[in-house]
């Protein structure tokens, strides 16, 4: 009797720990990375703006649909355990050397919402180029940032540091 009550008394403790953190944390999450690649700003951003062959260096994109004006693109990236799949609106800035993919309409089966990818490159002194990798994304029921916190954030953050690394390789083979 004494086990039943003391693993009832655990499981509501740890319940109201998931239930405290999911009402504490934040909506909005911001995830970002940077790589330096020892190539000209010029060459990597040809690369990026170059959507047909995302798939070269993106490990975790499965599938990447690009309209042909170039304005959207349907993508999916491989994710446990279920694939993010995004209808995006693509913005690319020649002057700024900046690529914005948002959210084009919600997934209904996805948690992440007002999802964003920001890429923005900048040359350095040295020849080389700095690219800053910025993800944004709102989670909204509780339930749901309890799994971004244990789950879908740690996740994303493996994505963007293969996406930056896999670009790197890809523009500088060994």
């Amino acid at each position: 009797m004494k086990t039943v009550i003391f693993i009832t008394a655990l499981m509501l403790i740890i319940y109201s720990g998931v239930f405290i953190s999911g009402i504490l944390q934040e909506p909005d999450h911001v995830i970002e990375k940077t790589i330096n690649i020892e190539v000209p700003e010029a060459v990597v951003f040809n690369t990026m703006i170059d959507f047909n062959h995302y798939q070269d260096w993106c490990v975790n994109l499965v599938e990447n649909r690009l309209s042909s004006d170039y304005t959207s693109r349907q993508v999916r990236y491989s994710l446990w355990p279920i694939d993010l799949i995004l209808e995006e609106k693509v913005e690319i800035n020649l002057q700024k050397r900046t690529i914005v993919t948002r959210q084009a309409a919600s997934n209904p089966s996805s948690y992440l919402h007002e999802f964003r990818n920001d890429i923005r490159l900048s040359s350095l002194s040295d020849g080389t180029t700095n690219v800053i990798w910025r993800v944004s994304y709102r989670v909204e029921p509780i339930y749901a940032k309890f799994l971004n916190m244990a789950l879908i954030k740690p996740q994303l953050e493996e994505v963007i540091e293969q996406n930056l690394q896999g670009l790197n390789q890809y523009m500088n083979p060994q």
